[in-house]
């Protein structure tokens, strides 16, 4: 062959820049190089095999080694051997050629031939040339060197094209590849930022699978967070399955990428979401530092999809997608802090606004129970003077039975915390020997797991709040202690706040209760002298009149008018003196004489007096006296007392309704006794109710009272170390205690 024909060669091929039209130029050379048949077999680095020939016809062939013909050409083939060899082959009778493949792709006049390979190392492709001719012997060893150099040029410029092609593949892959890390690294959601990289890199590629995997820390397990298939759909996964053992798990354990470019395997992972057949498969780590914090899993149904050129940008995408995630786990948990602290504030504002103890620690409880998602929390408080710790207020599961339960402190869970001061995590109670299941028991709610914190102010610890049960079925986490503890500090001093204003309370009405008894004493004692003085001066005269009245009526006994008239000033007499003796016996003329006596038979003769089983009409008269020790009391005075509060309840009943009379021993430590009396009258008017033992304060219609009989029975109880109260119903009756102490020494 002459330079002339290789000059017109290398001019002919250098143009081009596509692989269709450079074969078919390669193939209409021939005549030039002096072969009657020419066929060209090309296999590149990403398995595409293309074949051509002069006669039959051209093909490509994308299906690897598949076709019978291309395993038998590349495989047991001369087109195989010469390759593998890498050097040319002369073939002087094609037919005494076992690895000769006939067919009606090599035509049957063709009898001899030369196989030369390309040289194309820079493109990592390989391929072979195979020149015939009709005739037997018609090559010789003189035939090579042009044919080889020939050969050679031909290889360059489809080496050219593949590089060519290579590089702009290349460009374009790093184009979509900064695409999908500028969608990553600007987004900072960590959900939204995982579901558009998947969706970037399935519309950039076209892959038939993408999946993003994360690392549980606290289980130390890969599991599928995001997925987008090949219609576009991203699903995200908030519990994936278990993996199985597979190339995700191998490529976690292994910090290495796999590629799987030929082969068929069900997919791990994101395959078996739909359980298809993939061909190609490509799992990086996705690593941070020496940490493996993701894996991303591309997953294609062409074979041969994923090149080294393409696995290097990929594998770079994965290094970006690394700090991504990062970044936006970051702001994720800044953003969680930022809500927990918001949560924490709006909870502690919420506490800290009430002085109620109730409404405090329900409030408390409410907000722990959104702020955790648990089934039920409960706040209890220490009782040290009892040993024990009280459940004072709870919410959720069971809560209705809780409160009011009493452990021993140090027994249970929320005793033991709220007398270490040691916060727990307990993720299976039946496994914690401290829990005490009678709560359970006495309730019937099944505790599973307990995060309990203490409640502590000014280096007190008060008692603890606990949180029972998640209800997503998952554990407790440093994070929700953490939650919890920082709830701790403002709950423990509004639940402080709280018992301390309600203390005062306790305290404020106490001292209304002394000071209004102290301004009763003083009215009393006022109204005492004044009394003792008017009594002394018109006792004398009173006893004349009615003396004189009495004579008079004797006298005038026939004249039935001045009889009338004289009847009617001894009897208003008679009454003044009555008057006169109840204000020597309010201002205490006299001492009362003291001796053991038994108050119910005291009682028993009072109501004799007050209420005649023939005078009591309809009214209901109803008699639970318990038992009651002797104490020493001035029988008379005592028998007052009870005639007053009697009658003014059977004015109130109006003849017709129910009175209760009660007698009781009236404290645990049997320091007191109690005699209630209870009408179902209309009860006291709330607007007289602080009046109704003022001297001379009465609602009777006039003529009927004096206003004397309560305030001279509560100075009566007053001097006996006793007191009155009275409950009232406005509508429904009132209720006189009258409260005596059993050693009582009465004032001299």
């Amino acid at each position: 062959m002459d330079i002339k024909a290789l000059a017109q060669i290398y001019k002919t091929l250098k143009d081009y820049s596509e692989l269709p039209p450079l074969f078919e130029a390669i193939l209409d050379l021939m005549p030039q190089l002096g072969v009657d048949f020419c066929s060209l077999v090309i296999r590149e680095e990403n398995g595409a095999i293309h074949f051509r020939s002069t006669i039959p016809g051209r093909e490509d062939y994308r299906e690897t080694l598949d076709h019978a013909f291309i395993y038998h050409l590349l495989v047991d083939g001369l087109e195989g051997e010469a390759i593998h060899q890498k050097g040319a082959k002369i073939v002087a009778d094609l037919s005494l050629e076992s690895q000769a493949y006939q067919n009606h792709r090599v035509p049957s006049p063709c009898r001899s031939a030369i196989l030369i390979p390309l040289q194309m190392t820079k493109a990592q492709a390989e391929g072979v040339l195979l020149f015939g001719r009709k005739t037997i012997r018609a090559f010789s060893p003189d035939d090579l060197p042009g044919l080889e150099i020939a050969t050679w040029q031909i290889g360059q410029a489809i080496e050219s094209i593949l590089l060519y092609r290579a590089q702009v593949e290349n460009l374009a892959q790093l184009a979509l590849i900064n695409e999908v890390s500028r969608a990553a690294t600007s987004i900072l959601n960590l959900e939204a930022m995982l579901a558009t990289v998947t969706q970037a890199i399935q519309r950039s590629f076209g892959f038939q699978q993408v999946g993003i995997y994360r690392l549980d820390p606290t289980k130390g397990t890969f599991g599928l967070e995001v997925f987008t298939g090949a219609d576009g759909r991203t699903l995200r996964l908030e519990r994936s399955p278990p993996l199985t053992p597979g190339v995700v798990v191998q490529a976690a354990e292994s910090r290495q990428t796999i590629t799987i470019n030929e082969g068929r395997e069900k997919g791990n992972g994101v395959g078996s979401l739909n359980n298809e057949t993939i061909k190609s498969r490509l799992v990086i780590p996705i690593k941070l530092g020496v940490k493996t914090i993701a894996i991303l899993d591309l997953e294609s149904n062409e074979r041969n999809t994923f090149s080294h050129p393409l696995v290097s940008a990929l594998e770079t995408l994965a290094d970006q997608l690394a700090v991504a995630i990062e970044n936006a786990r970051l702001y994720d948990e800044l953003c969680d802090k930022v809500n927990e602290l918001i949560s924490l504030n709006r909870i502690s504002q919420a506490v800290s606004w009430s002085l109620d103890l109730q409404q405090t620690l329900t409030l408390i409880n409410e907000h722990v129970t959104n702020l955790l998602n648990v089934a039920a929390t409960s706040v209890a408080l220490r009782d040290d003077e009892a040993g024990e710790v009280w459940f004072a207020a709870a919410f959720g599961a069971g809560s209705k039975e809780v409160v009011g339960l009493r452990v021993p402190l140090g027994q249970g869970i929320v005793g033991w915390v709220a007398q270490t001061g040691e916060a727990m995590i307990i993720p299976d109670v039946q496994a914690d020997p401290r829990f005490f299941p009678d709560i359970d028991k006495q309730i019937g709610f099944t505790t599973k797991s307990i995060l309990c914190v203490p409640l502590e102010t000014k280096g007190r610890l008060i008692g603890a709040i606990e949180a029972i049960n998640k209800l997503d079925g998952s554990h407790f986490t440093l994070q929700d202690l953490n939650q919890l503890a920082n709830l701790t500090a403002p709950a423990a001093t509004a639940i402080e706040n709280a018992q301390l204003y309600q203390e005062l309370a306790k305290k404020m009405k106490l001292l209304e209760e002394t000071q209004a008894q102290l301004i009763q004493s003083a009215k009393l004692n006022a109204l005492g002298e004044l009394a003792a003085g008017v009594a002394h001066e018109i006792n004398n005269p009173l006893t004349s009149i009615i003396g004189l009245s009495k004579i008079m009526v004797d006298e005038f006994k026939e004249n039935q008018r001045e009889v009338e008239d004289l009847t009617i000033i001894h009897d208003e007499a008679q009454r003044a003196k009555k008057i006169v003796r109840a204000l020597l016996d309010f201002a205490r003329v006299g001492s009362p004489v003291r001796m053991p006596t038994d108050v119910n038979k005291i009682l028993m003769e009072a109501i004799f007096l007050t209420m005649p089983e023939k005078g009591r009409g309809k009214i209901k008269l109803i008699e639970k006296l318990a038992p009651l020790p002797l104490i020493p009391v001035d029988i008379n005075q005592i028998k007052q007392v009870f005639i007053n509060i009697l009658n003014n309840a059977v004015y109130a009943l109006s003849q017709e309704g129910q009175i209760t009379v009660t007698s009781q021993i009236h404290s645990p430590d049997h320091q007191f006794i109690r005699v209630s009396i209870a009408d179902t009258g209309g009860g006291i008017n709330p607007q007289y109710q602080d009046k109704i033992f003022d001297p001379f304060f009465s609602t009777k219609v006039v003529g009927e009272g004096t206003g004397l009989g309560l305030s001279v029975s509560y100075g009566i109880i007053e001097r006996h170390n006793g007191r009155i109260e009275v409950e009232n119903q406005p509508g429904l009756g009132a209720t006189f205690h009258i409260i005596l102490p059993i050693k009582n020494q009465i004032e001299q």
